[in-house]
C-alpha cells in the first residue's frame, strides 16, 4: 500500500473526533488532547470531579477506533491493595503436564488502550509498575521482557501492509477526594504527555446529557446520527491508519520559531542560569522571565516537556487543518502550540507553596477567577507569552496572554 497522504491522515483524525463527539458532549478540547496524544505515541492524565465522564470518554474513544475487543481496550481499577503483578501479569503453574512447568499469564496492561482508573489510589510500588510500560512500551517480569505492541499485517485490495499496534495509557484521578491516595511522583507525571481537565458541562450541554441518559434522546441524537467514514473501518484498518499517521507526524517538521519557543520555555524555568541562552528574547522580557521563575517555579523543566509540547502541537495542527480546509497545517502551528501548552505543562511545572497568594497580589486580573486550575493555566500562558521569540512579530500573537498588560 502507498504511504498515507497528509490530507487523508488529517481527515482520519477529524473522523475520530466526530465519532467520539456523538457520545461525549461539551468536552471538545479534551477529545482533541486524547487524539493528539494517541497519534504521537503519548499518554494522557485525565482529571475531573466524579461523574463528569472520564471513563465514558475513554470507552467512547476506544470504541471509535474499533478497540472495544478484548485485546484493544482494557481497564484497571487502581486500589491500595493492587499489586504490580496484577498489572503486568505473572508466571502460573502449567497444569497441562507438558512443556515448561510455568507459563506466563499476561496482565491487563497488554492492551492497545489502557484506562488506569484512579491511578493515584495505588501504592507507589504498584504505580512504578507502569513506568517501563509507559516509557518503553514493554514490561519485564522475572527477567523476561515482553513488548506491549504487535506487528500485524493488513490485507486489502490484493495488497498487504505491515503496521504496529498502538499502546496508550489514559490515567484518571479525582482532585477532591484525597483520602487514601498517593500523589504520582514527578518521574511518572512526566511520562504523561498531557494532563487534561474535564470541566463541568454548561447548561445547554447538561440538558442534552440528562435528556439522553434519561431516555429523552437516543445516543448520538440529532445530526450526530449521520454516518461517518470511520464507521466502516475494521480494527486493522484503524490500526494501520493510526500507524501511518504517527509516522507522518513524526516526519513533519514544525516551523523553526515554534521549536525555539518550546525550547525557550524549558530553558526559562532554569532562571538566571539559562537566561543568556534564550533565543531571540528582548532583554526586558528576559528580566521578567527570570523574576517570574524565581518567584513562582519550584524546579526547572526537562527536555521531555518541550518534546511533548511539540509533538502534541503537530497533531493539533493537523486536526485544525482538517477542520479548516482552506488553511495549511503550518499556518495553524502557532495556534496549536498555544492551545496545547496548558495540557503539556500543568502537571510538569511545580509552583512554590504560596503561589496562589502571590498570583493574586502580582496580577489583579486573576482575582475574579475562583478555579485554581484556571489561575494555574493563566500563569503558565503568561510565562509562555514571555518566552515567544520576537522576530517577524511572532510574539505579537501571544501578547493577549500577558497578565500585566
Amino acid at each position: 500500500m502507498s504511504q498515507l497522504p497528509a490530507e487523508q491522515a488529517a481527515h482520519f483524525m477529524l473522523q475520530v473526533k466526530r465519532s467520539v463527539q456523538r457520545d461525549i458532549i461539551g468536552q471538545d478540547a479534551v477529545i482533541e488532547g486524547l487524539i493528539a496524544a494517541l497519534f504521537t505515541g503519548g499518554h494522557v492524565l485525565l482529571e475531573s470531579n466524579p461523574g463528569l465522564g472520564k471513563t465514558s470518554l475513554a470507552v467512547s474513544f476506544a470504541k471509535s477506533l474499533k478497540m472495544n475487543d478484548g485485546a484493544g481496550y482494557g481497564r484497571i481499577q487502581f486500589t491500595p491493595d493492587l499489586l504490580p503483578s496484577d498489572i503486568t501479569g505473572t508466571f502460573m503453574p502449567n497444569m497441562s503436564g507438558s512443556g515448561d512447568p510455568f507459563t506466563f499469564q499476561p496482565g491487563p496492561i497488554f492492551r492497545q488502550m489502557l484506562l488506569a482508573d484512579e491511578i493515584n489510589r495505588a501504592t507507589p510500588k504498584t504505580q512504578a509498575a507502569m513506568l517501563e510500560a509507559m516509557a518503553e512500551r514493554k514490561v519485564t517480569v522475572l527477567g523476561e521482557t515482553r513488548s506491549l505492541v504487535e506487528n500485524r499485517v493488513l490485507s486489502q485490495n490484493m495488497q498487504q501492509a505491515r503496521f504496529e499496534t498502538p499502546f496508550m495509557v489514559i490515567g484518571t484521578q479525582n482532585p477532591i477526594d484525597q483520602e487514601g491516595t498517593y500523589d504520582l511522583p514527578e518521574a511518572q507525571l512526566d511520562r504523561f504527555q498531557l494532563k487534561l481537565l474535564m470541566a463541568p458541562s454548561d447548561s445547554s450541554a447538561l440538558v442534552e446529557i440528562v435528556e439522553r441518559v434519561s431516555g429523552g434522546l437516543s445516543a448520538g441524537g440529532g445530526d450526530a446520527k449521520a454516518p461517518l467514514d470511520i464507521d466502516a473501518y475494521s480494527a486493522d484498518q484503524c490500526g494501520w491508519l493510526i500507524d501511518q499517521t504517527k509516522t507522518l507526524l513524526c516526519e513533519t517538521k514544525m516551523p523553526r520559531k515554534i521549536i525555539e519557543h518550546a525550547v525557550n520555555l524549558v530553558q526559562a524555568t532554569h532562571g538566571a542560569a539559562k537566561a543568556a541562552e534564550l533565543v531571540d528574547i528582548p532583554a526586558r522580557c528576559a528580566e521578567q522571565i527570570v523574576e517570574f521563575v524565581e518567584r513562582y517555579c519550584e524546579w526547572p523543566l526537562g527536555p521531555r516537556a518541550a518534546i511533548a509540547l511539540i509533538q502534541a502541537s503537530k497533531a493539533k495542527a493537523f486536526l485544525l487543518s482538517a477542520e479548516n480546509a482552506s488553511t495549511q497545517m503550518q499556518a495553524m502551528a502557532a495556534r496549536a502550540l498555544l492551545e496545547m501548552t496548558p495540557g503539556a505543562l500543568r502537571h510538569r511545572v511545580k509552583f512554590k507553596y504560596s503561589w496562589q497568594r502571590m498570583a493574586m497580589e502580582d496580577f489583579p486580573v486573576l482575582r475574579s477567577l475562583r478555579d485554581m486550575e484556571k489561575v494555574r493555566d493563566a500563569l503558565l500562558l503568561h510565562l509562555f507569552a514571555l518566552c515567544a521569540p520576537q522576530a517577524a512579530s511572532y510574539n505579537e500573537f501571544f501578547k493577549p496572554h500577558l497578565l500585566d498588560q
